[in-house]
Order: C-alpha cells, then structure tokens, then sequence
C-alpha cells in the first residue's frame, strides 16, 4: 500500500513540474525518425496485466507502418496518459481499444472506451488544468485534474490537435492528430534505437486499479 500510494504520489508531482516547465517554456522539440506503429504497442503492453486482471477486453490496432518525425519522450507521455485514463474508467468487463490511422500528412491516434463517456458540454473544458467532472457522474475520486491538460499541451508543442467526443463503443473516444513531419530546417535523427518501454509499468498499473464506475452515462 505504501509503495502504491508513493507511486501514485510521484506521478502527480512529475505532473506538477511539467506544468511548471510548459508555464516556463522549459521544454524543446527533439525530434527522431521513427516508425510510430510499433511503439504504440510496446506502450500499450505495459496495460494488459491491468486488463487481464479486470477482464477488459484490450484491442490494439497498429499494424499498418506509420514512419514520422516524433519527440519521443512527448509522445510516449500522450499515449500512456490516454491509455491510464481509458482504463482508470472503464469498468471490469469492459472494452478499451487504441488505433492508428493515416492520412496524407497527419497520423491519427484514436483511444476509446466503454466507460461513461464526457457530457457534451465538457468535451473542452477536460483539457483545462485542474478541471475535473463530477464525481457523481464518473464514480471516481478526484485527481490532480493535469492529466488530459498535459495531453493536449504536448500535443500543442507537436503541431497537432487533440480533442474528445464519444466512440460506438458507446464511452468517450479521444482523437489526437500529428503531422508526419518536422518543421522545415529542424533536425531530425534516426530514432529506430531510441524505442523503450516509456514508462515504469507498475506506476500505470496502480495509477488505473481503482475500482470502476458506471458505464453508458453519457451514450
């Protein structure tokens, strides 16, 4: 319990600093040549002892080769707190599945859920620091609420787009754009060794084993 606990407490703090640094412009661009398919799954597979152990049903797919300049480190922390997100609400039984699409110029990452889906009227504002919904509505203790605001501020500094609406699965879906290449004039290095785990597994793991809440709310 103290371990968890600590765990869950480091992850706010780095959510802290990384605002801390985004309010400073303390962060730069490194961009790497790589093939975003593959490290989308390695990221993923840190999950499914967690859907395993919830009997969530864990859909992967990201077969199709999708070779872009990337910030790695930018990157990795969009998916993982997407993915800690999809499951941290989505109940036992359920269904959480992440996909890759491409278009001429842009990667589309997708993320959906069947958990209680965002009212319509928050779609935004969930992207703001600090704002939570309701817990009457979500069934789950309040966090830190920087989350989904670090999502779409790294988005930012990637040239995309990040936004929220609901999926067939019937909970929330969360559609993120990146352009496939760097600005013209940046350098970019070959990033084909630069693929690791991103991340501690065992934080994500105790970052999303709260107990579930109600499913279809907001259908």
């Amino acid at each position: 319990m103290v371990q968890r606990n600590a765990r869950i407490l480091l992850k706010q703090v780095s959510n802290l600093l990384d605002v801390a640094k985004l309010e400073a412009g303390r962060f730069e661009m490194d961009y790497v040549r790589t093939d975003l398919a593959p490290l989308v799954k390695l990221l993923a597979a840190n999950f499914e002892t967690v859907a395993s152990d919830r009997s969530i049903r864990f859909d992967i797919d990201a077969d199709v080769p999708m070779v872009m300049d990337i910030d790695h480190e930018k990157v990795q922390r969009i998916v993982l707190n997407l993915l800690s997100n999809a499951f941290k609400f989505t109940p036992a039984g359920g269904t959480v599945r992440v996909s890759l699409e491409k278009t001429d110029d842009r990667a589309i990452l997708l993320v959906d859920d069947t958990g209680p889906g965002i009212p319509a009227q928050a779609r935004e504002a969930i992207f703001e620091r600090f704002y939570q919904l309701d817990r009457e509505h979500t069934g789950q203790k309040g966090g830190t609420g920087l989350g989904l605001a670090i999502v779409r501020e790294f988005v930012n500094l990637c040239r995309g787009k990040a936004r929220a609406t609901t999926n067939p699965l019937g909970g929330a879906r969360f559609i993120i754009e990146l352009p496939l290449q760097a600005p013209a004039g940046v350098v970019v290095r070959d990033g084909e060794a630069l693929v690791d785990g991103g991340g501690d597994p065992p934080l994500l793991v105790d970052a999303v084993s709260q107990p579930p809440p109600p499913t279809n709310l907001y259908p």
